[in-house]
């Protein structure tokens, strides 16, 4: 039960370690599912970043002497089962590319908002170093869902290019 503002700290952190799991179990398929080698290599490098914010987390989890509960983060579990969804809906190509980025992108902005949260959450409470580091990480973030967005310039218009039917 979350009474005091550390304690919703606390949670937070919990919830972000959860998001960023169940992240690391997806990209792995993800990365192997695209058709576009720029997205898997810019996939498998965000398998890297979330397993270094998830480690970050556990540590700050740590200090704060806090057992490792993780409740599950159902926010970002209905974003990924959206997209795991919708990548049966598009099977291959550009169409599906694009369906991952859209969705990538909405995780990313999940965890842009949550981290900015918590660094102003660690700051109320005195901890510049774990502010620091969480705003850190928010600005990590925010450049992945900016490489994905530029990604996403060539992906969406080769996708609109494959769908185009004469005369629309």
């Amino acid at each position: 039960m979350t009474e005091t503002f550390n304690d919703l700290y606390r949670h937070e952190l919990e919830v972000l370690l959860s998001a960023e799991r169940q992240m690391l179990l997806l990209l792995p398929a993800l990365a192997e599912a695209t058709a576009t080698a720029e997205l898997q290599r810019a996939l498998r490098l965000q398998v890297e970043g979330c397993q270094a914010q998830a480690e970050l987390l556990q540590r700050l989890l740590q200090q704060h002497g806090t057992p490792l509960k993780v409740p599950i983060s159902r926010g970002i579990q209905a974003l990924l089962q959206e997209c795991s969804e919708l990548l049966e809906t598009y099977p291959t190509g550009n169409l599906r590319d694009a369906v991952m980025i859209a969705h990538m992108q909405r995780a990313e902005h999940f965890k842009i908002a949550a981290y900015g949260t918590l660094a102003e959450y660690a700051r109320l409470l005195g901890s510049k170093t774990d502010a620091h580091a969480l705003q850190e990480t928010a600005k990590a973030t925010t450049l992945v869902s900016r490489q994905l967005g530029a990604i996403a310039l060539q992906v969406d218009a080769e996708a609109y290019v494959d769908t185009r039917r004469p005369g629309t």
